[in-house]
């Protein structure tokens, strides 16, 4: 029913655009991609999601200015992208890890492996689609398993080599740094 009735608002709202009257939603409503910064994120409206770009050199600056005991940096280039992902269609297009003094795992490269990492994306189409494909691997201990949260545009994961104690130490950094649009992967 809620389907028919969808169709019928759908179908008068073309009409009246085709007969010259002005449509009742707005370009911004309609556009798919918006853009907000995460400090614009405190008062996002209830009917959309919000997107948009996260710095990830902002973002580094602001996780190493806390007491989190973050020991190295890394912001990925194609070059250095683990997974060769950076930049390709649909993929992410910004990436950055860091390493937490309290793990003993070392990759090499700093990641959600030895502490955590983050992956942002063009638009929300991609990052839903990365959300689920890597919350199928979330509670895998095969390839050490990860804590995941989702903003906007943005997937942040911490890796189980920190307990979950330690793990929601960073979920309470990044409650505060992306107020309101924060969403915990319940898988972990």
């Amino acid at each position: 029913m809620r389907r028919f009735i969808g169709a019928l608002v759908l179908l008068a709202s073309c009409s009246s655009a085709n007969s010259g009257a002005t449509s009742a939603l707005s370009p911004s409503v309609m556009s798919p991609e918006v853009s907000i910064s995460p400090s614009a994120a405190s008062s996002p409206s209830p009917t959309r999601e919000p997107a948009g770009p996260v710095n990830v050199a902002d973002f580094l600056a602001a996780i190493t200015a806390t007491d989190l005991p973050i020991t190295d940096t890394l912001i990925y280039d194609r070059q250095t992208d683990p997974n060769g992902l950076l930049g390709r269609p649909h993929e992410y297009v910004a990436k950055a890890g860091w390493c937490d003094a309290r793990t003993s795992e070392r990759s090499g490269t700093p990641g959600w492996d030895c502490g955590g990492g983050i992956e942002v994306f063009k638009d929300l189409a991609d990052v839903r689609k990365r959300w689920r494909y890597l919350g199928a691997f979330a509670n895998a201990e095969l390839v050490g398993g990860f804590y995941m949260w989702m903003s906007g545009t943005a997937i942040i994961r911490v890796g189980h080599a920190l307990t979950r104690a330690r793990a929601k130490e960073y979920g309470d950094f990044l409650a505060s740094y992306f107020p309101a649009t924060l969403r915990r992967y319940r898988g972990t």
